[in-house]
């Protein structure tokens, strides 16, 4: 809604408008909030909170247009084109009336600044004879009034603070020759404990040959995968990878050692063991 024209496209737009056009505005009308004036150029305050515009579109006849143009709108610029906003009316086909009600805090603080608000009328239409842009009316915003605009244009093309990039410092681990140590304890301590059962009679691995050597192999391999599961950890690996690892392990160390187990049951059982 709001632009910024250029003093050259703007006067080619009002030639091309004004040229050959069978359209003009009539019984247009301005007021602010509820007042009702005969003026069309109305001092805007700070009491003032919106706008109303009316107007009828008439060929040169003096006879009410037949059908609607493709395109209304209610301009508000300055009075040297540089900025405006752009309104669009609502149309009443009985009465022939366009009807806009504009607020005036909606309205461009930058507008609101200047010492003058042109009203007008811009018709764009398919037909290049319903081209219209005409002036039908003025706001003058009192001093008081732009004294309590705040208006603040944005800074461009200046210096801006030096950018200072801080790099993310890698994380800390453990030394390696720690993790490595606590490892080799680790494995060192299972293995031991399998030879002081095997020792004080109270594990018999020659049992785990009585039964499938496929099942008793899988067993102790998917024991062994965990120990290296939580050796690649202590050696710095993901605790997301080691869950990972570890959840796919042990669908398999369940399977296994189910029949595993299950197996040396039956021997202890049947008085094999």
């Amino acid at each position: 809604m709001f632009l910024k024209l250029s003093n050259i496209i703007t006067g080619l737009v009002l030639f091309l408008a004004t040229f050959s056009n069978a359209l003009k505005v009539g019984n247009e009308k301005i007021k602010l909030d509820s007042s009702v004036s005969s003026s069309l150029t109305l001092p805007l305050d700070l009491n003032n909170t919106y706008i109303t515009v009316s107007f009828n579109l008439i060929d040169n006849e003096d006879m009410k247009l037949i059908s609607k143009p493709e395109q209304v709108a209610v301009l508000l610029s300055t009075a040297d084109q540089q900025l405006s906003s752009y309104y669009y009316p609502t149309f009443d086909s009985y009465s022939n009336l366009f009807t806009t009600k504009i607020s005036v805090k909606f309205i461009s603080d930058f507008l609101k600044s200047s010492e003058s608000i042109i009203v007008s009328v811009l018709v764009g239409d398919s037909n290049p004879e319903y081209n219209l842009l005409v002036a039908i009316g003025e706001l003058d915003p009192t001093e008081r009034f732009r004294n309590a605009v705040k208006t603040e244009k944005p800074t461009r093309f200046i210096a801006k603070p030096e950018i200072i990039h801080q790099f993310r410092v890698g994380e800390q681990y453990i030394s390696p020759f720690i993790s490595l140590t606590f490892a080799l304890n680790a494995v060192g301590l299972f293995f031991a404990l399998f030879l002081f059962w095997s020792q004080n009679s109270a594990l018999n691995c020659n049992n785990l040959f009585k039964l499938p050597i496929g099942y008793t192999i899988s067993f102790m391999a998917s024991i062994a995968i965990f120990e290296l599961i939580f050796f690649d950890y202590y050696l710095g690996e993901s605790i997301f990878t080691t869950i990972y690892r570890s959840i796919a392990a042990t669908w398999a160390a369940v399977l296994l050692g189910s029949k595993t187990l299950r197996g040396l049951y039956q021997l202890r059982e049947s008085g094999s063991r």
